[in-house]
């Protein structure tokens, strides 16, 4: 089958549709962390919430989530960003 321009166009703007949503559960994620963090430790530092904000990787966010519930401290858990 012969892809035209426009078939072309639609698998772009498809996966970059795909991208922006990937990105806004990221995003939404990490709110869902730093709740949890600030829950468990208290105010958080401005470079663990950077750190946080800059994953855009589903896998690694899904980690994180899991390990801001169950780490033992704060620290453990900005260890685990580097």
């Amino acid at each position: 089958m012969h892809r035209t321009i426009v078939d072309e166009f639609v698998a772009d703007v498809t996966a970059h549709c795909a991208k922006l949503e990937a990105i806004g559960e990221v995003e939404v994620i990490a709110n869902i962390i730093f709740i949890i963090l600030e829950v468990r430790f208290g105010k958080l530092p401005k470079s663990t919430c950077n750190a946080v904000r800059a994953i855009t990787d589903m896998k690694e966010i899904n980690k994180l989530l899991k390990l801001a519930g169950k780490c033992k401290t704060l620290d453990k858990f900005n260890k685990a960003l580097k």
